[in-house]
């Protein structure tokens, strides 16, 4: 049996690097992401019926630019394209979804929502960005912006050990920060 990238991983830390606080970090932001799911997983199906991997896969859908693969979708949703195949034809059996296929290659599939799917996310979507808003609420504005580049941070340093892993060339993660602040 083959063992795990991290069985495999017998790197040390860099120096200075305290273990300790390296695993509170990680477990305090797996506490927090699975809080901040649990309550969006909750809301979503309480109140619209739908689950966060529909609601995630309307949002690609609807995303520019319009009609994407079934393969875009994979990616779009760092899924296997089998997940997407499974979900979309279930969203295409409750009508939120339709499938056409490309007029120049037959093999590929472009999803669009229907008009039902527009309207469940005309609802969704408000409801859902006041609940990103009420997790972050007893946030400060610096505080949060801190926390947004400290995460874009972490996500290069994760992708780094990620490529480091698999041998590829190292990427990093875009960083946004500009766009994304309130001036």
């Amino acid at each position: 049996m083959a063992r795990s990238a991290v069985a495999r991983t017998k790197r040390p830390a860099a120096a200075g690097h305290d273990h300790q606080l390296q695993l509170r970090t990680w477990l305090r932001l797996m506490a927090s992401t699975n809080s901040a799911l649990n309550l969006l997983r909750r809301g979503l199906r309480n109140e619209f019926g739908v689950t966060l991997p529909v609601f995630d896969m309307l949002v690609q859908i609807q995303r520019p630019p319009l009609g994407p693969t079934m393969g875009e979708l994979s990616s779009r949703l760092m899924v296997t394209k089998g997940h997407v195949t499974d979900l979309a034809e279930r969203l295409e059996a409750k009508g939120l979804i339709a499938r056409r296929s490309n007029s120049n290659d037959a093999r590929l599939q472009h999803v669009y929502l229907t008009q039902t799917g527009e309207s469940l996310l005309a609802r969704v979507v408000p409801v859902h960005r006041a609940w990103i808003a009420e997790l972050m609420a007893e946030m400060d504005p610096a505080s949060l912006a801190q926390l947004y580049e400290l995460l874009g941070a972490f996500r290069a340093s994760a992708l780094a050990a990620e490529n480091r892993e698999t041998g590829a060339a190292v990427v990093t993660a875009p960083q946004h920060s500009d766009r994304h602040r309130q001036k």
